[in-house]
């Protein structure tokens, strides 16, 4: 059980420090050991080849950096919400007139979920102490 407790705490520290910095998180991995790796990138790589977006990224990306660095505090919340929701509001209209292709469109959505993967885990009883 000790083994499980320091797996635990490592497990959430390291989701803990993803979600301390500036990153977009791409996706979660739990490997069959049950270690957690969190894959991330910068928010310029993140939107790479959405320069047509520039514009309407900018209030989005100002309220995503202060609702980071004030530990996600609901003071930030609504603003970053309705930044986010105007930023796929005006994705979805430029898809319609086809100033994007659906790739762009599809990050915008992507931004506010990530991918979980897991390879086969051990049972409880598989881990040594």
């Amino acid at each position: 059980m000790a083994h499980l407790n320091r797996l635990r705490r490592h497990n959430q520290c390291v989701v803990i420090r993803a979600l301390r910095q500036p990153v977009v998180f791409g996706s979660i991995h739990i490997d069959s050991r049950r270690v957690v790796t969190v894959h991330t990138s910068s928010w310029q790589e993140y939107w790479d080849g959405c320069e047509s977006l520039t514009q309407s990224l900018a209030p989005l990306q100002k309220i995503w950096t202060e609702f980071i660095q004030h530990g996600y505090i609901s003071t930030y919340r609504m603003g970053y919400v309705h930044a986010y929701f105007r930023l796929l509001e005006q994705a979805l209209a430029a898809f319609c007139r086809e100033e994007i292709d659906s790739r762009i469109l599809a990050k915008v959505v992507e931004f506010e979920t990530f991918a979980m993967s897991f390879d086969r885990l051990c049972k409880v009883e598989e881990f040594g102490s």
